[in-house]
């Protein structure tokens, strides 16, 4: 049980960051450019990365 406890955490901790910047940093330049296109686009990659 403490093995399991152990390995949690550190997962989510892996994931959150590398999640985050990969959210926080392709999605702020393509809004700015155009809202057209990230919409398209958002129907595939955005869905991907929010069900991450």
């Amino acid at each position: 049980m403490p093995a399991q406890e152990t390995q949690e955490p550190q997962a989510q901790q892996m994931e959150l960051p590398t999640t985050a910047q990969v959210n926080a940093e392709q999605p702020r330049p393509t809004e700015q450019m155009t809202a057209e296109p990230m919409s398209m686009r958002g129907g595939g990659g955005g869905g991907l990365c929010c069900g991450l």
